[in-house]
């Protein structure tokens, strides 16, 4: 009988097998489900999103790794460990060497379209909670994992994000005085 662990293994890797490389239609198509209506008009002043590295977010403060394990120090988006809870927007995709870098990410960007269906998936929640963050924030907003500044999942999340708040701001554009 196969573990909870191995079908989810399973789904991600057909995930993956589907597209061969990322496509921006796939993630339409998972934005595309992405319910966006303005029911406040966001801030014009939102804030940008930076992908920082875990490491490097660390020398910034005071001690070894206490700045990136702040809670102010921005949105862990790796996966778990002993030492940190892991988010839902981690990459399960594993690079084994750095030449998988590529590869790893593009299969990111089609699991993520694919979560972005899932109504009440946490992936989704997740990204619709760090847009809300983006379009409410005057700060910028730090996707803080282990990759940066190389191709990572982050880039995928901030592209997601950026998406969703463009929406919500152009369907505030077009609700504006027309209250219904």
């Amino acid at each position: 009988m196969p573990t909870t662990r191995s079908k989810r293994s399973a789904a991600v890797a057909t995930v993956a097998t589907a597209a061969s490389s990322a496509s921006p239609s796939k993630m339409d198509a998972g934005l595309a489900a992405v319910d966006t209506p303005a029911a406040a008009p966001p801030s014009r002043m939102a804030a940008p999103i930076v992908v920082t590295n875990k490491r490097s977010a660390a020398k910034k403060g005071r001690g070894k790794s206490r700045a990136a394990n702040r809670k102010d120090a921005g949105i862990y988006i790796g996966r778990g460990s002993r030492f940190q809870q892991g988010s839902p927007l981690g990459n399960p995709f594993k690079m084994k060497v750095e030449a998988d870098r590529d590869d790893v990410v593009d299969k990111y960007q089609c699991w993520l379209a694919e979560e972005m269906l899932d109504e009440d998936g946490a992936a989704r929640s997740e990204i619709l909670r760090i847009a809300e963050l983006v379009m409410t924030s005057q700060r910028p907003i730090h996707l803080v994992c282990w990759c940066a500044p190389k191709r990572c999942h982050g880039d995928i999340i901030k592209q997601f994000v950026e998406k969703i708040v463009e929406e919500k701001e152009n369907n505030a554009d077009v609700n504006d005085g027309h209250d219904k």
